[in-house]
Parts: C-alpha cells; structure tokens; sequence
C-alpha cells in the first residue's frame, strides 16, 4: 500500500492510500480473529481536510476472488467472486456508499445507500436498498466451531428511508429450511 500526505495549507491535510494487491488477511493485524481470507484489496481512500471545514474524501476498494474461512479447516474455505467497498465523505458527512460481495455458486450480499441532507440533528434523509440472496446457508458452518448443521435458504429485500435519526427498513426475507 501507499500513503501519500500533503500539507493543504495553514493546517489542512490532503491523504490519499493507494491499495495494490493488500492481502486481506492482514486483517488480523488489527482485528482479533480465527480467519484465514486469500482475497486481496486494491483501491483508493481520499481524505481532505481544510481548516475551519469539516473533511471530504471517497473510498473505492475492490475485494478480489477468493476464500475465506476458520484458519486450518482447509475443507471449510467459502468461495467468493470479486466484490466492492465503497463509499463518499462530503463536508463530514456520510453521503453514500456500496457493499457487494458475490458467493458463487450460492447468492451475495448487495448494500446501495444515499444519504442527502444529513445533518447532527439526525434529519437526513436516507434512501437506498439491501439485497442478500442465499440459496443455500451450510457455508456457514465453515465461520464457526459452535453451530452444526446450519442450512436453508434466505432472501432479503429491504428498502432502506426515513431520516438518519429515524431509519425505516421497509421490505420482506425469507427464512427457509
């Protein structure tokens, strides 16, 4: 990775971490965890703070293909196709973001949010949507020792609005076994 600094003058800061090829795994540096993940990150996260002015930036990391799973359960790794983290600061204040994470083979995980007008008062209103399809939830079982024959499958569609300080998740999931 790289990070990159520059004075912004009379105090401000300008950052920029560039991400190539981070193993995922070095998670566990700052995470205590039993999980082993082959997925690498590659992306940018900007930051600039001005004085007098709350910071902006954007993030766009790219999640590789790979597995993940308990470390030393070799047979238990779950596979994943490429996904994304993204998001945008504006002004200090969280304006929007993406999650997507494909399981293939088995369903994924879809998050889409905007966030206009958010202000301290809690009165920004959110707007945006929360897709999990799984078709089958046994690759469970392969993130922890604690619960066995775990199966099913699910499917959630959620609506996310509202205001910050009020969220309301509108929508239907499907529990099966």
């Amino acid at each position: 990775f790289c990070l990159q600094a520059r004075s912004a003058g009379s105090g401000g800061l300008d950052l920029e971490l560039r991400l190539a090829r981070v193993p995922l795994a070095a998670s566990s540096l700052l995470l205590d965890h039993d999980l082993h993940f082959s997925q690498y990150l590659d992306g940018t996260v900007a930051w600039n703070h001005a004085p007098g002015l709350e910071p902006t930036g954007h993030a766009a990391i790219e999640i590789s293909a790979g597995e993940f799973g308990e470390i030393g359960d070799e047979d238990g790794q779950v596979a994943t196709d490429a996904g994304l983290i993204a998001f945008t600061l504006d002004r200090g204040e969280l304006t929007g973001g993406r999650f997507d994470l494909p399981f293939p083979g088995r369903g994924g995980i879809d998050l889409d949010f905007d966030i206009s007008g958010v202000a301290l008062d809690g009165t920004g209103r959110l707007a945006g949507e929360l897709l999990v399809e799984f078709n089958d939830l046994s690759f469970l079982e392969a993130l922890t020792a604690y619960y066995d024959n775990i199966g099913g499958s699910l499917a959630t569609r959620l609506r996310l609005g509202g205001r910050v300080g009020d969220p309301v998740l509108d929508g239907r999931y499907e529990l099966l076994d």
